[in-house]
């Protein structure tokens, strides 16, 4: 989950099950490529708008990273969070909010898509 206009880096592909496709960060790009291979997925949308979620002061448009159609005609949706960013207050807030507008909707499968964890070597 991000602001709408983010202004930052973008990665632009075209997929078969989602058209053109703009994600910003590489998780967001690995996880649309699984997508992609996933033969449960029918079809998936990024960056769809959460209308009517503020958080904070400011009104500001916020997107949830993936809308997901599965060929079994249910939906789910994933946010993308890097690991270290997980346990961020306001990233707890983007996600409780995320989880509770999708909720409304109906949709019940929702989730989080966050990297592996990063082995150290001594």
């Amino acid at each position: 989950m991000q602001l709408k206009n983010i202004k930052t880096r973008v990665i632009k592909m075209k997929l078969s099950k989602c058209g053109v496709c703009r994600v910003y960060s590489d998780l967001a790009y690995k996880f649309a490529l699984s997508l992609e291979e996933n033969e449960e997925v029918e079809s998936f949308v990024c960056n769809v708008e959460l209308a009517g979620v503020f958080i904070g002061k400011e009104p500001k448009a916020y997107t949830s990273d993936f809308y997901i159609t599965y060929t079994d005609g249910t939906v789910g949706v994933r946010e993308c969070i890097p690991r270290d960013k997980l346990c961020k207050p306001k990233n707890i807030k983007l996600l409780d909010a995320s989880k509770e507008f999708w909720e409304a909707k109906g949709v019940k499968n929702w989730g989080i898509v966050i990297n592996k964890e990063e082995q150290i070597s001594e």
